[in-house]
Order: C-alpha cells, then structure tokens, then sequence
C-alpha cells in the first residue's frame, strides 16, 4: 500500500479509479533518468510526447506513462531484470487507466512518438543510451521545469484534450 498525494490509500495491483490530479501530481515529481539528468519530470516527457502525435492521440499520448503515478518510474536497465513481475503490474495499470479515459496508451504510434522523444532527450541531455534505438529525434526544444509548471501543464493538456473531443 501507498499513499496518495491526496491521503488515499492506493493498494498495489488492486482495482482503483485512476484521477488525473494524483496521476499530474505524481509525474511532475517524478524525474526522468532516475533523476540523473536533474529536474526533467515524466510529466514534462508526457506533454512532449502527446504534443508530437496526431489530435486522435493526443490524449493516449499524454497518460502513455500514468501507470508509473501509482508504480514509480524504473529505468530500463532494472525493468528488465525484473520484468516477470514489473510487466503484469504496469499492464494492469494501462489496462485500468485506458478504460477510464477512453484511451490506448499503448498504442504504436504512441510507442513510436516515445522512442523519439527519448532520442531527443539522450541528444539533448548528452547521455549514453545502452540500446539506442534507431528513430530519428523529434524538433522539439526541452526546457526543464519545476515540479509545479510541470504539473500545471500536463493538467492544462489533459484539460484541452478532453474539450477537443479527441481520445
């Protein structure tokens, strides 16, 4: 069991009504890169992903990685020593979180879009990548931000999304 950033008690792997303030909260203090490259959040990384993808999936683009709001983010390298028990789990929380936003988070384009962001993150914050997947980076300047803008905006996408209609 966890505790929410709004006091709920979450239970790991149980069934849960996701909600989008917990889901913002959680990724604007969560850094990508186990924190490695500084302040750069996952959610700073969903808004440039959801910016990159056609207005139909915008909003898949944008929760791609809200499962790690209840679950925390794992760099790569763990997740695959660890994927017998990681994987299940995430695949519960997208299953959970795309029926209640009438998304799919895991869509390929969505996949693809996040490959190439995470291209332009390694050129940008000068990183190795230990598998660097052959996608071309995206044109897209990365500015990071304070867990509050961050959080704001990624609220302020989610908001805009749902009003255009686009799922």
């Amino acid at each position: 069991m966890i505790i929410l950033s709004n006091g709920q008690k979450h239970y790991i792997g149980k069934d849960f009504t996701p909600d989008i303030e917990i889901i913002a909260t959680a990724l604007s203090n969560i850094n990508r890169y186990t924190g490695h490259v500084g302040q750069y959040s996952v959610a700073q990384h969903c808004v440039l992903v959801s910016q990159q993808l056609p207005p139909h999936l915008r909003l898949s683009g944008l929760l791609h990685d809200a499962p790690e709001a209840y679950i925390g983010d794992v760099s790569s390298p763990l997740k695959r020593h660890i994927a017998s028990v990681y994987k299940p789990l995430e695949q519960h929380y997208h299953r959970v979180i795309d029926a209640h936003f009438g998304v799919t988070t895991e869509h390929a384009w969505v996949n693809e879009i996040d490959k190439r962001i995470l291209i332009t993150e390694v050129k940008h914050f000068g990183i190795w990548c230990e598998e660097f997947p052959a996608y071309i980076p995206c044109n897209t300047d990365i500015v990071p931000m304070t867990p509050n803008v961050a959080r704001e905006l990624f609220l302020q996408h989610f908001y805009r999304y749902q009003l255009e209609g686009y799922k």
